[in-house]
């Protein structure tokens, strides 16, 4: 080819590769082009150009290898694959393989090919192109020291990621002991050409080093996890080595056609992920030189400060929607926090469950309005706050995001450095974007005063514009905050006022909240219900002549668990029946309660199938029940609750 010719040719090359209309294609499909096979070894030359040194060891004498037989017959073996028809073409690219797979055991000062490396299933799309022998080196060099994986924790990367976008799937793969190692290291050690056809493999090239982003080969492997969680699920019961082989062998499925969807898919995941943790936490796992983040010990994928800000702000392209609970005691929040973080008190997890758990029904329900309205703060992934870094300060917010991931939210994240990283932040750029800051309470503050002291006011145009984002931050939150304070104060209000009232008034055309104070003696025949007890027997109890009706209801314990049962009404008591879970017939636990004891009957409006019943008493016992007939549960209870005060003042 004359130079004229190889510039004009060059031209038009570049111009498909930006204009992708008018280009030297062999078909399309889909979105996305699909490149002639000439036109390719150019595109990949140039996005795979790089300085190497070690090209003149390629034409020296090669060095003595003990397998070497292994490498020749992987080498054959690779040849065979690509069904080369002519037979000088053939011995070329076999005789180009193995000196290119000797040079490289020469330069990772190895005497043995190790098998290992996938050498033999990486060059595979690289040498289906017939370059000369020393641009199939460049670029496979290229290739082996940009884009393979060189640490183990690449496979945690792969489940963060899977638990961040489908928790429910990969705690199902976490219980059966499949982590991404086992079944995900031909995917991302050979870029899925171990897996792949040809003809897959190299359009999925095309497109992944035209990308040139090392870290979307993670989100192209998570699409073909979460593509088969049907059918991951329906198999779960099977031997764990079929299982492997049927996850290993995902990427072969692939066809051609099926390319701009899988694409668009892996895009989504990666858009819809904080980029920070790719960036700034797991870059070891292609260069051994930067420092390990240690990714295998993390609960959960954290964010950056810096990321959590811009997304918040909207300073960044496709930001993100964060919904920010700070886990820390309530007088380290109240002493300063993040004006879109809402408290959620991580010791109550341990120290009063049911308040915990009703905290996190108000966010939720608050999450949810703010979330489908698009308000600021209200976005539907979770980022948790916790006092600053390392295990010790952060034990108790690792225990609410544990129990958060147990019940498969979505989109769990971790505020890298807590507050004590936000407080830093803030300080350095001296941003006034805290809430309630109050520098005599405040934990950052009390660690450093003498930095508080040396703390001056710039006004620089930079500071005066953060300092502006600091009060948007402010001003944005307040609205959603307030909707969530009304929320979770109005349960607490009508219960107060209903308590108020329930001392003048009998409650004749009434909602069923209640506030009883007498005690009644009257009860019904015990030996009935004993005699179901005993033997243990729900349909025996339903059938005694005294029930008036009876509710299915899930009752919820102060530890959260969660236990299917029955509610049922008598003309004196309210029975709370727990049966087993594997036989709803079977009674696991009895609970007889005179309705002259029900001191309260809570109906939430967010949420009218879960009711609440207090009782009298010095320790003022409540149980919490889920109920799918709550309206005809809570009329028939409280008419027959009327009915027993008509009784008892006659």
């Amino acid at each position: 080819m004359s130079e004229e010719e190889d510039e004009g040719w060059m031209k038009a090359l570049e111009k498909a590769l930006c204009e992708k209309d008018e280009s030297p294609l062999s078909e399309e499909s889909g979105n996305f082009t699909v490149i002639a096979n000439e036109c390719r070894g150019q595109m990949w030359r140039q996005l795979l150009t790089r300085d190497d040194d070690t090209i003149q060891t390629l034409l020296d004498e090669r060095p003595i290898i003990k397998n070497i037989e292994q490498l020749e017959l992987d080498c054959q073996m690779l040849i065979a694959s690509l069904e080369i028809e002519d037979e000088d073409e053939k011995l070329n690219c076999l005789s180009d393989t193995e000196a290119i797979l000797v040079t490289m055991c020469k330069i990772y000062n190895i005497d043995t090919y190790d098998i290992s490396k996938k050498w033999s299933s990486i060059i595979r799309p690289i040498i289906s192109l017939k370059l000369p022998r020393i641009d199939t080196y460049t670029m496979f060099r290229a290739v082996d020291e940009e884009y393979i994986a060189k640490h183990q924790d690449c496979y945690h990367l792969l489940r963060i990621l899977l638990l961040y976008h489908d928790p429910e799937l990969c705690n199902l793969l976490d219980s059966l002991k499949l982590g991404p190692e086992l079944y995900s290291d031909s995917w991302i050690q050979t870029l899925f050409s171990e897996t792949c056809s040809l003809e897959v493999i190299l359009t999925i090239w095309d497109l992944y080093l035209a990308k040139k982003d090392k870290f979307f080969i993670f989100f192209l492997a998570l699409v073909f996890i979460i593509n088969a969680r049907d059918h991951i699920f329906s198999l779960k019961h099977q031997p764990k080595t079929q299982l492997i082989e049927i996850l290993g062998s995902l990427p072969s499925q692939l066809a051609i056609d099926d390319i701009n969807d899988f694409w668009s898919l892996a895009e989504y995941y990666d858009k819809q992920t904080p980029s920070t943790f790719i960036k700034d936490v797991a870059g070891y796992i292609f260069d051994p030189k930067l420092q390990n983040k240690g990714i295998s010990q993390m609960l959960c994928l954290p964010i950056s400060v810096t990321e959590l800000v811009s997304h918040t702000n909207r300073t960044v392209t496709n930001s993100l929607k964060f919904f920010v609970m700070d886990c820390r005691p309530a007088e380290q929040y109240n002493a300063g926090h993040l004006p879109i973080a809402f408290p959620l008190d991580s010791t109550l997890l341990l120290e009063d469950p049911v308040s915990f758990w009703t905290a996190v029904e108000g966010l939720l329900s608050c999450q949810k309005q703010s979330f489908a309205e698009g308000r600021s703060g209200g976005g539907e992934h979770w980022c948790f706050s916790g006092c600053g870094s390392g295990l010790d300060a952060n034990q108790n917010t690792h225990m609410v995001v544990s129990a958060f991931l147990q019940k498969h939210s979505l989109y769990v994240s971790m505020l890298n450095g807590g507050y004590q990283a936000l407080h830093e932040y803030f300080e350095k750029n001296n941003i006034d974007g805290l809430s309630d800051h109050d520098r005599n309470r405040c934990s950052q503050c009390l660690c450093s005063p003498h930095k508080n002291k040396e703390r001056l006011t710039q006004t620089n145009s930079t500071n005066e514009l953060f300092s502006k984002l600091g009060v948007a931050m402010r001003s944005k939150s307040f609205e959603v905050k307030g909707k969530l304070m009304d929320f979770l104060s109005s349960n607490n209000n009508s219960t107060k006022n209903e308590k108020t009232d329930g001392g003048s008034k009998r409650y004749r055309n009434m909602a069923p909240v209640f506030a009883i104070d007498e005690d009644d003696n009257n009860q019904d025949s015990e030996d009935e219900l004993y005699d179901a007890a005993h033997n243990n027997s729900l349909s025996m109890l339903l059938n005694k002549s005294n029930v008036i009706a009876s509710f299915d209801c899930q009752h919820i314990r102060n530890d959260g668990t969660v236990i299917p049962g029955k509610l049922v009404l008598t003309k004196n008591n309210l029975i709370i029946v727990e049966v087993d879970s594997k036989d709803p017939n079977k009674i696991s636990s009895l609970v007889n309660h005179s309705l002259g004891t029900i001191l309260n009957i809570k109906c939430r409006k967010k949420r009218p199938d879960l009711i609440i019943f207090e009782y009298s008493g010095a320790e003022k016992d409540i149980d919490r029940f889920l109920i799918p007939q709550s309206q005809k549960a809570t009329d028939i209870i409280s008419k027959q609750i009327m009915d027993f005060i008509e009784r008892d003042e006659s």
